[in-house]
């Protein structure tokens, strides 16, 4: 992974960059898909109870996203005159999760808006999610108002989750630097 991605750093830095957003990983432990392939049957101390998201998964996230870290400062030290920024999609959407009313969203932020029906017995039923049965497909409908969820379909985020992220990245504290901050230095 940081070979990888110091590679993909290296070449757009050669190419002239001179600017170059590198995004962490989301907390894949809170996904719909990986919470019900890990149903609660497999055990609730595997569950963070701040969250109600797998935490090993997450654990996976945080280290991914340490050693990308780690690797954009290493080429922050060797391209000085390039700006590197790293984006933490990781924390704004733990702090969406552990705090939703803060941000305008529903009490139960693991629930997908566009999903299928709480009425069927099925394993994604807590979460509005079916892997069958996803967004876009019959009888699949989105919620009223969007804007107060945080996952759109159990893959992507809603545009109010998204909105929040880019301005944490745009004025901060949840990108480093800044991005607005990039050219001011």
């Amino acid at each position: 992974m940081e070979r990888s991605v110091k590679f993909s750093l290296v070449e757009l830095i050669d190419q002239g960059a001179k600017t170059v957003v590198v995004a962490g990983n989301i907390p894949i432990g809170c996904q719909p898909k990986y919470l019900i392939i890990n149903g609660k049957s497999k055990g609730h101390s595997s569950y963070d109870p701040s969250t109600g998201c797998i935490e090993k998964y997450n654990r996976l996230s945080r280290h991914h996203n340490s050693l990308l870290l780690e690797a954009i400062k290493k080429l922050r030290i060797k391209y000085r005159d390039a700006k590197i920024i790293y984006a933490d999609i990781y924390k704004p959407i733990i702090d969406f999760i552990r705090f939703p009313q803060r941000y305008g969203f529903t009490s139960k932020p693991l629930i997908v808006c566009c999903g299928t029906s709480h009425e069927f017995n099925w394993p994604g039923r807590e979460y509005n999610w079916d892997l069958l049965r996803q967004c876009g497909t019959p009888n699949v409908t989105a919620c009223q108002n969007p804007s107060t969820y945080v996952n759109w379909d159990g893959l992507c985020f809603t545009e109010a989750t998204n909105r929040y992220v880019a301005n944490s990245w745009l004025k901060g504290p949840y990108a480093d630097p800044p991005i607005l901050d990039a050219h001011t230095n």
